[in-house]
């Protein structure tokens, strides 16, 4: 019984960031020459993510996630600086009506002097200026839906002349994303790549 436990421990795959997997980066901190970026991946493209668990445990649970290739920050200009390869942890960030979520986060200093161009945060959701992409993008079919939010970010990930993924945010109705000094504006951060919504920040029941 103890060999098999044990055998579940080393065996179990670790999770990781896969090549090709999009998040978004937000501004946590800035100084006069350095900016901090926290990068936030769903756990949707998190191969081989546990399972968090219940209760008060989901707060310090925070695996290491494997990341092999290098992050790059791109805008809706294209790509802007390379990452390298940030330390991640797989970690609890929300609790609504669709169940525990989690994302890999990791945090990462870069010297704005090394930017090719200025970083435009939005102010009203977490101060989001991109998308996080991991390695070289895969082709990816164009976007079609149409979605009632405004649209921060576009990009061309694959380089075939077409947008394929989007960052917007949604208005939150349930008002509890924490911001009264946004004059009411609460909002969520969506990720959109072909069909699929991500959503990085959590908001509403």
């Amino acid at each position: 019984m103890v060999l098999s436990l044990l055998n579940l421990v080393v065996f179990a795959a670790a999770p990781a960031l896969p090549q090709h997997a999009v998040g978004a980066a937000f501004i946590s901190r800035e100084t006069k020459t350095e900016v901090e970026l926290t990068l936030r991946f769903d756990q949707a493209v998190v191969t081989d993510a546990p399972a968090l668990p219940e209760g008060k445990a989901a707060l310090s649970f925070k695996p290491k996630v494997a990341v092999e290739h290098e992050v790059w920050l791109w805008d809706s200009a294209g790509k802007l600086i390379n990452l390298g390869k940030p330390s991640f942890t797989f970690r609890f960030s929300c609790e609504n009506d669709a169940g525990l979520r989690a994302q890999a986060v990791a945090k990462v200093m870069v010297k704005k002097g090394q930017l090719p161009r200025a970083l435009s945060p939005v102010n009203n959701a977490w101060k989001v200026v991109g998308f996080a992409v991991v390695g070289a993008p895969v082709p990816r079919p164009a976007l079609t839906t149409k979605e009632p939010q405004t649209i921060h970010f576009v990009a061309d990930l694959d380089g075939d002349g077409t947008v394929d993924a989007r960052l917007s945010g949604s208005q939150d109705d349930a008002m509890n994303c924490g911001e009264p000094e946004k004059h009411g504006a609460q909002w969520s951060v969506d990720l959109e790549g072909e069909t699929k919504r991500m959503a990085l920040r959590c908001c509403g029941p």
